[in-house]
């Protein structure tokens, strides 16, 4: 869980408050699962398995809900039901994402695969479904919850198989934009559109809402992409896989030799090491990085116009303006001497 802050000093009250929030869908969780000890007592020890072995890289930013909720004048406890929920579909999802790619490890996540794909796809589908229909909400939004979940795991499975055909198609940063909406952004738009109707709000707000979280998905895709490159573990170079900066990198190319050349460079360093390390280097001009982080800051300043035209001046909104924040932060590349 991230502690340094962009705007927001880990000293505050809605900081500390959060991380409480935390705790407490970590215990909701754990009653989720066990509500199927009786009737399905193999399906809740393979779904405890799966929500263990794949953490919430996302906390505190899948906290989003809460903030949004009282941002909006609601009771933030009403938020529970719903983070709880997503937390669960966040897990299949991640080991989902794991067995499409062949990185699932059963010695890890302690599930033969298939095992651990019958139980993410209850993650995916049937037991979020259950965690908040348990919850004391109105019909009205139970039901829309339902069209919620429902929505966000056919955008995933469309996700995921337009990666298998898509990894080598024009790599640009539209589409590379795209993809980080159907992997994280899913999420985000779903619980932050979620969360306000959990505050009574409007159909407008709703919508904006939506679009905010779907572009904070962005941000914390290219995120979680950051991460894995600062761990030279070369997963996507060897898999070929079309990045955001690696996108980026191609629209930037002076001319057709230059992206023939760096087409020419990815194909092999998907064999070899030291074609890897070239184009890490490559990746790493100042030219290609510079203009990265300004496309970062662009979403950032757009995302900021957005927030304070969904909700006035207020502690919540400082928390979500935090998580924007940080988010951007944790996107950009640090340009080298």
């Amino acid at each position: 869980m991230r502690t340094e802050t962009a705007r927001l000093p880990v000293e505050s009250a809605a900081y500390h408050k959060l991380l409480e929030r935390a705790e407490e869908v970590t215990g909701a969780v754990h009653q989720a699962t066990d509500l199927l000890n009786d009737s399905h007592p193999l399906l809740a020890d393979t779904v405890r398995l799966i929500v263990k072995s794949a953490p919430d890289h996302d906390q505190p930013f899948g906290l989003l809900p809460y903030p949004v909720v009282e941002s909006l004048g609601g009771n933030p406890d009403l938020a529970l039901p719903l983070v709880t929920a997503s937390r669960i579909w966040r897990a299949g999802a991640q080991v989902s994402d794991e067995l499409a790619k062949g990185r699932y490890c059963a010695m890890v996540g302690g599930l033969l695969p298939g095992d651990a794909h019958v139980a993410s796809t209850a993650c995916l589908t049937t037991i979020p479904l259950v965690a908040f229909d348990r919850s004391f909400l109105a019909p009205r939004l139970r039901a829309e919850w339902v069209r919620e979940i429902t929505e966000s795991s056919l955008d995933g499975a469309e996700r995921r198989l337009a990666d298998r055909v898509g990894q080598f198609g024009a790599a640009s940063w539209k589409a590379a934009v795209y993809a980080c909406m159907s992997r994280a952004g899913i999420a985000y738009a779903r619980d932050a559109a979620m969360a306000a109707r959990l505050a009574d709000a409007n159909d407008e707000s709703v919508r904006g809402w939506r679009l905010f979280g779907r572009h904070l998905g962005v941000l914390r895709q290219l995120a979680a992409e950051r991460a894995e490159a600062l761990l030279v573990s070369d997963t996507d170079l060897i898999s070929g896989a079309n990045t955001a900066l690696i996108s980026h990198a191609n629209e930037m190319a002076k001319d057709g030799r230059e992206k023939s050349a760096l087409l020419a460079l990815r194909l092999r360093a998907q064999h070899d090491a030291s074609s890897r390390a070239e184009m890490r280097q490559y990746l790493e001009t100042p030219r290609i990085v510079n203009s990265f982080n300004q496309r970062i800051s662009a979403i950032q300043r757009q995302l900021s116009g957005l927030l304070g035209d969904l909700i006035r001046p207020s502690s919540p909104k400082d928390l979500i303006h935090w998580m924007l924040d940080c988010s951007a932060d944790d996107s950009r590349i640090p340009v080298r001497d």
